[in-house]
């Protein structure tokens, strides 16, 4: 409820109530103790705060969440859920600051290196490839290095499945090269082939 609320004080109530989980847990309450899906909604609360740096404040929680996991904590292991999170944060970092930016592109790439590669169940999803566009489109300022690194996504989105039309505005929006190189039928409407989409939600 606090992190849905939408309230500036909603991310100092549920680290309250995180805190009282710890700490009841700690006083043999087995009940309370914190798993994934308590640090989940940690990190959407996060990603919805004001916090100039909650990119690297969630990516910094998913660590905490791997790290525990590693040691044995089987119910701390992230799930798809918890990358889209912090993915969310990275999207949406509200700061003009170049550092909060380089920061929040830094972690969005993390995630999308570590989805590749971990077989997280249904890790990549329409919502996954909409937040790291998102992120790319506002959070690097020059066209060029966007461009890039937008057409190596775009690729993976291609190859999983989910090109979206919400994904195509964004290309034609903030990368209009990427745009333009995209198979358009003889009556200049867009023809995109259905293994690109076939899994696309829009």
């Amino acid at each position: 409820a606090y992190w849905k609320d939408g309230h500036r004080d909603s991310l100092i109530k549920v680290e309250a109530v995180l805190g009282r989980m710890r700490k009841a847990f700690e006083e043999d309450n087995t009940d309370a103790k914190p798993d994934a899906n308590t640090l989940t909604v940690l990190l959407h609360a996060v990603a919805k705060s004001t916090k100039s740096d909650k990119a690297v404040t969630a990516w910094n929680i998913l660590r905490e969440m791997q790290d525990a996991f590693l040691r044995g904590e089987i119910d701390m292991k992230p799930t798809a859920y918890s990358y889209a999170a912090v993915l969310n944060a990275c999207a949406f970092t509200n700061s003009q600051d170049y550092v909060s930016k380089r920061g929040a592109v830094k972690v969005a790439l993390l995630v999308f290196n570590e989805l590749g590669n971990s077989g997280v169940k249904d890790g990549f999803s329409a919502y996954t490839f909409r937040n790291l566009f998102q992120t790319l489109a506002n959070q690097v300022d020059d066209v060029n290095e966007r461009t890039k690194i937008t057409s190596f996504v775009f690729q993976r989105c291609c190859e999983e499945g989910f090109v979206s039309s919400r994904i195509v505005q964004s290309l034609k929006k903030h990368c209009p090269s990427i745009y333009r190189r995209l198979p358009f039928g003889s009556d200049n409407q867009l023809n995109l082939p259905k293994q690109w989409t076939r899994h696309a939600v829009d």
